[in-house]
């Protein structure tokens, strides 16, 4: 199991909790760890197109592959497509996602990561909780 504390931020209305997780995502010089928000709203995982996409190989922004996706900031936003390989613990995957045009912080959403892992809030101890699943048909690498 692997277990990543709660964060906390200040809106006007007061104090809230921010599940953010770390993972390791593979880049221009190996994998480095990234922090994002465990987003269990959003179907994909989300980067800013700026800067982040310059970190990862064989990324292209080619206008043909350019999609809108809705929900991020309340409006859809223009995204370009990319696999990313990561690695949570001695799991490796590789992650389906999206580079968008927003300046909004890197978000971890359902696809391929529900998929191999299940994942709890427990606003009680105020952390979230992942635990590594192997769905029948379905196998995560282990390096």
């Amino acid at each position: 199991m692997f277990i990543f504390p709660y964060q906390t931020k200040r809106i006007d209305e007061g104090k809230i909790f921010v599940p953010v997780v770390t993972v390791e995502l593979e880049t221009i010089k190996g994998f480095w760890p990234f922090e994002m928000l465990l987003d269990s709203g959003a179907d994909v995982t989300t980067f800013p197109l700026t800067p982040l996409a310059s970190y990862f190989p064989n990324f292209k922004k080619d206008p043909k592959n350019k999609i809108v996706i809705g929900g991020v900031e309340g409006r859809g936003v223009f995204a370009y497509p990319h696999s990313v390989h990561t690695k949570l613990g001695n799991k490796y995957f590789l992650l389906r996602c999206y580079f968008i045009e927003s300046n909004v912080d890197p978000l971890l959403g359902r696809l391929d990561f529900w998929n191999l892992f299940s994942v709890s809030f427990d606003n009680q101890k105020g952390r979230t909780e992942i635990i590594p699943t192997v769905p029948p048909g379905q196998q995560g690498v282990e390096r």
